[in-house]
Parts: structure tokens; sequence; C-alpha cells
């Protein structure tokens, strides 16, 4: 008997009767190049949690509005911001398993106050945008694995990280790869534990950054350009003083859409940084992401810096492209976390500009490859029971692997089974 053909050799793989295992290889990247998109996110709901951690369904208590510091305008000479300031005393959210516990929470305050039967929260998958973010970028992340748990109830496969993988990853002594500090970013932005040493505040500016002081970086550059309130009632008080002002990372807000990825329906969470209200283009969301500017990297050459930089901006476009957000505003920053350019991004025409470019990504390709994923996965698992564990192990092949687990996890919550079973 001959070699399998590549088309057969890409197959997905079913198994006999008696194997609860099935493998899900990359096909070509050549076979899915047919332009091709999601359907339009719509927001079918929100939620907050507070600076307690208290849950808020339906609410936009911990919404912020974006006004950004100036920088480049004539007149006003500006000097870098440093974002390293704060973190000797800052205390971040303790890291737990939150499963899928306010997403679920949410819709079911959703499904209660339309009292339609719950036909806008149904969809074949649930689950964070930070799982379908992995699954959309996997033909060309090269560097990361995930782990996931999928339970099938009344037609709908729930999918949340598996807890026990991330941790496991996150204490390992290996420096964590390019992109994975934003891995759980709807679970939500949920950094290690840190224990930060009391150390001179110049030691920053000597030592290598550690994982934890770029993370850091991220929560301060938000607290510079967002605030709880809309610019018509913030105190000038407000605004000059949010440099030195304290950084939690406790509170957030999550918006809840609605989509399609060909034939498969999704319901998604995510974190939303902030909202922009601007008299011309009316209330928009945006997405907040520090960076290296390219060229600005020590011992590295501009070519190698923008096709890191295009790399990066691979997953920043997946989490704002799967919730609808129109605009992401990337602060440029020195190595050692100096603040000093604000640039936006408009999230529709990032695949173009990478193509015009380095060309190291097709986001059409990221499309049709998850639209093809979901679809197998839906006629894999759809309506069998048990917990399935969604395994992408990094590595030539790029195979993701779907095998039912013994292990009791709860990603499906009982107040929410009971509301389903109309007990609740």
């Amino acid at each position: 008997m001959g070699n399998p053909s590549p088309k057969e050799a890409q197959t997905p793989r079913m198994p006999p009767k008696n194997e609860e295992r099935y493998t899900f290889p990359l096909p070509p990247l050549s076979t899915l190049s047919t332009p091709s998109s999601i359907r339009r996110p719509q927001e079918i709901a929100t939620f907050s949690y507070d600076s307690s951690r208290k849950l808020h369904p339906l609410s936009n208590r911990s919404l912020k509005y974006y006004h950004p510091p100036f920088f480049e305008v004539p007149g006003i000479p500006v000097e870098p911001m440093d974002l390293s300031l704060g973190y000797d005393t800052f205390h971040a959210r303790e890291e737990v398993d939150e499963h899928l516990d306010g997403l679920l929470d949410t819709l079911q305050a959703l499904d209660t106050s339309k009292g339609d039967g719950g036909k806008i929260t149904r969809a074949d998958i649930i689950t964070w945008r930070g799982m379908m973010t992995k699954i959309l970028i996997t033909p060309y992340d090269f560097f990361n694995e995930f782990e996931m748990n999928a339970v099938s109830y009344k037609g709908t496969i729930f999918i949340e990280e598996n807890f026990e993988f991330r941790r496991r990853r996150m204490s390992a002594p290996t420096q964590p790869s390019q992109g994975n500090q934003q891995d759980q970013q709807d679970q939500i932005k949920m950094p290690p534990p840190m224990r930060v040493p009391a150390r001179r505040p110049q030691q920053v500016h000597n030592d290598p950054p550690s994982q934890n002081l770029m993370m850091y970086w991220g929560y301060k550059f938000e607290s510079l350009l967002l605030h709880p309130f809309p610019w018509s009632i913030c105190t000038r008080e407000a605004i000059e003083t949010r440099h030195p002002a304290p950084v939690e990372n406790t509170s957030q807000f999550c918006s809840i859409i609605s989509t399609a990825l060909g034939n498969v329906t999704a319901i998604l969470g995510g974190e939303v940084d902030g909202v922009r209200e601007d008299g011309t283009r009316g209330r928009e969301y945006i997405e907040l992401k520090t960076s290296v500017e390219p060229g600005h990297n020590q011992g590295s050459t501009l070519v190698r810096d923008v096709l890191k930089f295009e790399h990066k901006l691979l997953r920043i476009w997946a989490q704002s492209y799967l919730l609808g957000i129109p605009t992401i505003v990337v602060g440029f920053r020195s190595e050692r976390g100096l603040l000093y350019k604000l640039d936006e991004l408009e999230t529709r025409r990032i695949p173009d500009l990478v193509a015009a470019s380095t060309a190291a990504w097709n986001g059409v390709v990221c499309v049709n490859y998850a639209k093809a994923f979901c679809a197998w996965l839906k006629e894999t698992i759809g309506g069998k029971g048990g917990t399935w564990r969604i395994r992408l192990v990094k590595g030539p092949n790029k195979t993701v692997e779907v095998f039912k687990v013994d292990e009791e996890t709860e990603v499906v919550k009982d107040s929410f089974r009971r509301f389903w079973e109309g007990e609740g």
C-alpha cells in the first residue's frame, strides 16, 4: 500500500468507536486562503467586576473612558512617562480558577430580563474571547501550547482554559514566550502571583525587566490613558495626578458578543479596556497595548524588529477582531518602560498592513482555520457527555487533539445547568 496523499494525510482522524480521542491537523495554508470573515459581532450584554472582585451582571460600572496624555503636540512639551512608577507597592489580584462563571451568570441574568426563553443566549459554542483567540491564531503561533476543557450541554459546547495546565506553565522555570502575557486575557488578565521585593527605584533601570514588571507596565499604561468618568465630568486634578496614582487590576469591564464562524454560532465574553466618546464617531470600544517600537531594540535590526512586532500584531488583531473593537491604541515605550509615543491602528486594516510589509501572517487563513476547526469540534463532541480536553502541542505538525478525560471540572456551574433545565 502506498503512502497517503497530502490531502488524505491532513484529513481529521475519526477514531474507532472504542477510542475517545480525535485529532485535527493543520491543513495546508494554501487551502485556507479563500476570502472569508466571521459574522459581524453584536454585543448582547456587558458585566463588571468591582474593586472587590464582586460580579455585577448587566452592568457598566467598571467601564473606563479614554483620556490619553499629550504626546507630539506642538507647543506642549511632554517628558516620557515611567511605566514602572508604583510597581514596588503594587498588589496583583490573586489568581484563582473562575471558570466561565461571570459569563454564565450574566447570560442567566440576560435570559431572565428578556423573558424570551433564552433565544438570545443560545449558541453552538460559549467561551471566553481568549480561548477563541488561541484557536484563531493557531496557524501562525509557533511558540505556544494550549489546553482547554470542553463540555457539551443541551446543544452547546462550553469551553474554558484548563487552569491547571496554565498554572504549571506559569510556574515553570523557563521564561514564557512572547505573547503568553495575554494568554488568559478574558479570565481575565490574570498574572501569576507577584511577590515584589523591596528595591531601590534605580534598580529598575539597571537590571533586565522581569516578566512581572513588564506585565505591570501594561496595567500602568491603562491607568494613564483611562479614567472612570467621561471627559465632561473629569476634574483637572484627576487628570493631572493619574501618573503617580496607584494601579489595581481587580475591577474589569467585559462585553459579551454574539457571532458566527461559518455555520457555527458562538457567544464570546471578553474584557474591554475602555471606551472613547467622539463627537464625530460616537462611542466605540478601544484596545490598549504597549510595545517597543521597531528599530529601538538594542542589539537588533530594523527588519527583525518589524517581523517581531507584526507577529505580536497577530494576537492583538485577533483579540479586537473577535469582539468587534475597531481601534487599537499602541503605546511605544523604551526597553526600560519609558512611554514616549502613542499610535492608533484600525483593526480592520491590520491584516492588509502586514500583507504589504512582512506577510508574516494572513488573517483570512486564520478565519478559515477557526471556521473549519469549530465545525469539526461541533461534529466531533457535540451531544456527547463527559469532559473533553482540547490540546495543542507545539511542533512541526500543529495538530490539535481532543480527548475525553476522567477529571471532574465545573466547566458549567450547577446553578446555570438548573436554570437551563428550567429549575433555576
